[in-house]
């Protein structure tokens, strides 16, 4: 597909393969953009495949003021690699991971039919964050892959299989861990001290929907993380019940 502000080569089969799957089982995850005249800013292949399927997708409106903005966003947006939730990018993962095919001499052998790579690919993160989430399930004994996998080049190769893990042992100064602890709670408080004058900025308003679509995402990720890690701490002034 090409449009007025499509910077990018068209998908391979395998990534488009995995994104089709994706859309098919979840619809559009991640919404399409498209500037105030309807152009398309991020998300051609999105587009194109759902419009294929016919399946509606929520699309994102932005304010450019000219074609290089929105080429600069296009390119904004394809790099920022954050667009799913864990949860979301988990879900998807399992159903993918799990797919089939048939392949080999005469199509008699069963093969994943999407590799780490091209699932990683589709679903905009990184190969390595994708064979993490493989793991995880494959040691909770959520998937089961089959022994072969059908690569992005079409050859089929050797699955690699996640080995268990191991708990690590104990540091020795566990000081260590309580003045790195202290030391990113005291970063992380200035990091949103500054996010939240950015945010009462009197030039906000005017920028606050673009703003809201390349880090939103992004900060209830932050909020979520953060929330696990709270419960996660003892509340040192909490009465005991004993």
């Amino acid at each position: 597909m090409t449009g007025k502000h499509q910077l990018f080569q068209p998908l391979p089969p395998a990534v488009e393969a995995a994104l089709r799957a994706s859309i098919v089982r979840f619809g559009v995850i991640v919404p399409v953009v498209k500037d105030q005249n309807g152009e398309i800013v991020d998300g051609h292949h999105r587009s194109r495949i759902a419009a294929e399927l016919h399946v509606d997708y929520k699309v994102d409106r932005v304010v450019v003021a000219d074609d290089a903005e929105a080429r600069e966003m296009a390119r904004t947006l394809n790099s920022d690699r954050r667009h799913l939730s864990e949860d979301q990018r988990k879900e998807v993962v399992a159903l993918l991971a799990a797919e089939t095919v048939a392949a080999g001499p005469g199509g008699r052998e069963e093969v994943a039919r999407h590799s780490p790579e091209a699932i990683a690919a589709a679903l905009g993160v990184t190969a390595p964050t994708v064979r993490a989430d493989i793991r995880e399930l494959e040691n909770a004994f959520k998937l089961t892959r089959p022994p072969k996998t059908l690569g992005q080049d079409g050859k089929v190769r050797p699955t690699t299989r996640a080995t268990p893990d191991k708990p690590s042992a104990p540091k020795k100064n566990r000081m260590q861990l309580v003045k790195a602890f202290d030391k990113a709670t005291g970063d992380l408080l200035r990091i949103v001290e500054r996010i939240d004058r950015l945010s009462t900025d009197e030039r906000f308003p005017y920028n606050a929907e673009q703003v809201g679509h390349l880090v939103r995402h992004d900060l209830l990720r932050a909020l979520d993380l953060l929330a696990k890690a709270v419960d996660r701490v003892p509340n040192p002034h909490k009465e005991s019940t004993e």
